[in-house]
């Protein structure tokens, strides 16, 4: 029976947006990312914009579950099953599991469209017999993005590995696409090129073991390489000491020493620019008798599976944890903490969570990311554009991901650099590290593999940290350099200002700038051990300096 009008439903009013986040329209999320990009030449910033919007990764996608897999017991039957899997996906790996599928990838079936990884580990009590893993399509283009980003592969080009990788000839995958053999021929020259392989096998192998590496259960291929050791080894001298130690936690810390092993033990909370001050302070540390250990952060010198990058909760929780369970294995508490940069941030969150571990609290050249300051156009721009999107973590890692494309050409990270750092001539002056034909190889190499942690950082960097300062009852020092155009020595004198009386001892040096550790490292340090062997009460204000 026709409805009549009386019967039509009750109009309801139209629900409006929430006010969250992810609600922001995209004029204000274009406006944003691009102050982040303005420290790049118009051209690298169109393109890096654009990637940033429009590109997501499938990670930071909801309708994108990223690696799905059903694990078999030895009898055969399902022992378990990824959480969070489309029934679409569940019912092609259980029927692929049902048929006791062979070692080895093939390609799912449209509208699907991904790699089906089969795998056999060697047999083991409690462990799966046989791993069947879905791979999208879009995950693998963006994994093989991460792991090569001085390639730039272009879509065609990645679609050419995919296609080989689930066991396509060359000539099916020009029929899959609708090509000429001689245009598939050529992209796959290009991507050989790109990726300096041998051939079609020697492809297929490097990019299997890149792939494994961003799956949930490890390969029994051996112990991946540490990054961080690799690193040091690199990049910085033979002063530079790098171990590995368990905690409590579950998780491996990675430390680097510098400087005596008997001397005054420092932690350093360390920033993305660490690896100069590491490189310029060993005669410095020897000199002070400092030993200073740097315990590599989480999302520094690491490629982990993609999905926990997604999931960057809980992340500076994590970091404390960390930081606390070292202090007290290997340290000795209370020890001397020092954060530099925009590592200050977790350094105050240490000593505000666990104060008896920290009998003195070090600022060195404490990245505060304030409005306020002697800053210049562009930085200022940088750090408004961070602020807007503190908010949006998905946007903000595809941000940080986007600039390893820009900083994997070393002479282009070196011009980004100097021009953020053209404000204070000894601040660029102190950036190269001499073990490459630019010494800026460093930064490239630094950031390719630590984009996580970097865009970890610029989140607790405008978190709580600065009211947490306040109400700190732990003695502080502050060094910093009087002419620091990333972070002005009034915005930080403000935040270190006590709610409560407690010693505190400032150190401005004059004619040093953001990098003050690196150009002033013989007097950094020897501050540092002075102010640790100095009566605990003593305050010299900043107009007090030498």
């Amino acid at each position: 029976m026709p409805r009549r009008p009386e019967d039509k439903p009750e109009s309801r009013p139209e629900r409006q947006p929430e006010n969250r986040p992810e609600s922001r329209n995209a004029h204000d999320d274009h406006r944003a990312v691009g102050s982040v990009f303005s420290v790049l030449t118009a051209d690298e910033a169109g393109d890096s914009v654009a990637r940033v919007l429009d590109g997501r990764a499938p990670t930071d996608r909801p309708d994108n579950p990223g690696v799905a897999w059903v694990a078999l017991a030895s009898d055969g039957r399902v022992a378990d099953v990824s959480p969070a899997c489309p029934a679409a996906v569940q019912d092609l790996l259980v029927r692929a599991a049902a048929r006791a599928a062979r070692p080895g990838v093939v390609l799912s079936p449209p509208p699907l469209l991904g790699l089906v990884w089969t795998l056999v580990p060697p047999p083991a009590p409690g462990h799966p017999s046989r791993r069947i893993y879905h791979l999208p399509r879009d995950l693998v283009f963006d994994l093989l993005e991460k792991a090569n980003p001085q390639a730039t592969l272009t879509p065609a080009e990645k679609m050419v590995v995919f296609r080989l990788l689930g066991g396509l000839s060359l000539r099916e995958s020009a029929e899959a696409d609708g090509l000429s053999l001689e245009t598939k021929r050529n992209q796959l020259k290009s991507v050989l090129a790109k990726l300096e392989c041998a051939g079609q096998v020697d492809l297929v192998r490097h990019a299997m073991t890149q792939l494994a590496a961003h799956l949930p259960t490890p390969l029994p291929t051996g112990e991946a390489e540490d990054l961080a050791e690799a690193y040091v080894a690199r990049h910085l001298p033979p002063g530079c000491r790098y171990y590995r130690a368990p905690l409590g936690t579950g998780r491996m810390a990675r430390v680097i020493e510098a400087g005596p092993p008997g001397g005054l033990p420092v932690v350093l909370v360390h920033g993305m620019l660490f690896p100069p001050l590491l490189a310029a302070g060993v005669e410095a540390l020897h000199a002070a008798r400092v030993r200073l250990i740097v315990p590599v952060r989480s999302g520094y010198f690491e490629i982990g599976p993609t999905r926990q990058l997604a999931d960057a909760e809980g992340h500076a929780e994590a970091v404390v944890a960390d930081l606390a369970d070292f202090v007290e294995r290997f340290v000795g508490a209370p020890a001397v903490v020092a954060g530099t940069s925009l590592g200050s941030s977790y350094a105050v969150l240490l000593a505000a969570r666990r104060p008896e571990l920290v009998r003195r609290l070090v600022l060195l050249a404490a990245d505060s990311l304030a409005r306020d300051g002697r800053k210049a156009a562009h930085v200022n721009a940088f750090y408004s554009g961070l602020r807007n999107l503190v908010t949006r973590p998905g946007v903000l890692r595809r941000l940080a991901w986007q600039f390893t494309r820009t900083y994997a050409n070393a002479h282009v990270g070196k011009r980004v650099l100097m021009r953020m750092f053209r404000g204070c001539p000894v601040d660029a002056a102190s950036l190269a590290i001499p073990s490459g034909e630019t010494g800026f190889e460093w930064f490239r190499d630094a950031y390719a593999t630590s984009f996580p942690g970097v865009a970890e950082d610029y989140r607790a960097g405008f978190g709580d940290w600065r009211e947490r300062l306040g109400r700190l009852s732990t003695p502080i020092q502050v060094i910093h350099g009087e002419d620091d155009t990333l972070s002005a020595l009034d915005t930080v004198l403000a935040l270190t200002a006590p709610a409560t009386p407690r010693p505190q001892r400032i150190d401005v040096i004059p004619g040093a700038g953001h990098l003050v550790g690196v150009s002033h490292a013989a007097r950094v340090w020897r501050l540092v051990a002075e102010a640790d062997a100095a009566d605990a009460t003593l305050v010299r204000p900043a107009d007090a300096v030498e």
